[in-house]
């Protein structure tokens, strides 16, 4: 968990807004986090993008807490977006509910799918400086 904790750090010195979920235990904690993080990139945040392309499994708990999120999300007219999702992952986030409550359109092969999307639907921020952070995805 400690390393993890050093690449966002990093990250964040680069001047990258970025979170990390919880593990099943400290999810909480995780999602105060991230809506904190959401709260100081807002007005410029959209879209939330979580890549699944290191997430091998999803529980209850963490479903839950990723319903949850989604909720909050919505109530500051943020998408929350997947990309990198495998079928088996899929089939678990199916198996939750949380393809249905996500809506369409809002589930992408890759990272860089979901970004051209979003760059499509907001190309009024193609030259914006917004666009040099992660937060405007």
């Amino acid at each position: 968990m400690k390393h993890k904790w050093a690449i966002v750090k990093s990250a964040r010195e680069l001047g990258q807004i970025v979170g990390m979920t919880g593990d099943g235990v400290h999810d909480a904690p995780a999602l105060k986090q991230i809506l904190g993080l959401v709260k100081e990139a807002l007005p410029e945040l959209h879209w939330l993008v979580v890549r699944f392309n290191t997430i091998s499994h999803v529980d209850y708990s963490a479903a839950k807490m990723l319903l949850n999120l989604l909720e909050r999300l919505k109530a500051r007219n943020v998408s929350l977006v997947f990309s990198d999702v495998s079928s088996a992952m899929q089939s678990l986030l199916e198996h939750y509910g949380l393809i249905e409550a996500l809506g369409s359109g809002r589930i992408f092969p890759t990272f860089i799918a979901a970004v051209r999307c979003y760059m499509n639907q907001h190309s009024e921020l193609e030259d914006s400086a917004a666009w040099g952070t992660s937060a405007s995805v």
